[in-house]
């Protein structure tokens, strides 16, 4: 069985109507075996449930302090970036990015298991009123594994090209810049081994994959050093011909 915990994070330091929007959003999953102990059940009453989980909506830096150390195999999440202007939702900026996630952190290191898995998704920023990138995700990312005792497994990059050309001013007025299509993320855990298979992610292999494996690697890499041999015996023989 598999409970989802959607926990929401309000900043306003209110209580969150049922129409209300969150600026941090995280999904914590419990995987659940014979060999797992039933799970305490959390305070809150879930603001929705279905068959394959429930969601609960809070200020998850409150919610998430009611799940038991060591229950977590994944926490997912992708939060509000430190962008130069501010959002109707709440964003810190840069500078304050830091301290404002590290209390989150050190609660995501308490809930997973020892091969669970913490995934964080980052957008970039500029500086303001500068044609130039912050690098509060990697100063994150530093303190994240030198103080918290995350590892980093793994790093992706979240590719989307319908992102808008933003900012507009070093990209679609003055032009020295390119649009950013590029997130970073994070894979992170709280011990060198966390649990994986990319046997799960595995794509089909192309056509010429299949051909290279058919014909065999040995041969191949024959006659690619033969091609080589001949080429280079023909550049030689060209340039000093005197040798010959």
């Amino acid at each position: 069985m598999v409970e989802r915990l959607l926990c929401k994070q309000d900043v306003s330091g209110t209580a969150p109507q049922k129409q209300a929007t969150s600026p941090l959003t995280f999904i914590f999953t419990i995987l659940k075996s014979d060999r797992t102990p039933p799970q305490p059940a959390l305070k809150l009453h879930p603001y929705y449930t279905q068959n394959y989980g429930s969601i609960y909506l809070g200020d998850s830096l409150e919610l998430i302090k009611d799940i038991p150390e060591n229950t977590i195999n994944l926490i997912l999440t992708s939060p509000p970036f430190a962008l130069t202007r501010k959002k109707e939702y709440g964003n810190e900026c840069a500078e304050k990015y830091i301290e404002w996630f590290l209390p989150f952190a050190k609660e995501f290191h308490r809930v997973l298991r020892e091969n669970g898995s913490f995934v964080l998704d980052l957008g970039g920023a500029y500086l303001p009123g500068n044609p130039t990138r912050s690098i509060y995700q990697y100063e994150l990312l530093v303190r994240l594994c030198k103080e918290l005792g995350f590892y980093l497994a793994q790093d992706f990059f979240h590719y989307n090209p319908a992102r808008l050309p933003t900012p507009a001013e070093w990209v679609t007025v003055r032009r020295i810049r390119v649009k950013d299509s590029v997130n970073v993320v994070w894979w992170l855990s709280k011990t060198p081994n966390p649990k994986a298979d990319n046997r799960q992610v595995l794509k089909p292999y192309s056509e010429s994959m299949k051909h290279l494996l058919k014909k065999g690697i040995k041969q191949n890499y024959v006659q690619v050093v033969t091609i080589f041999l001949t080429n280079s015996k023909k550049i030689i023989r060209e340039q000093f011909p005197q040798i010959y």
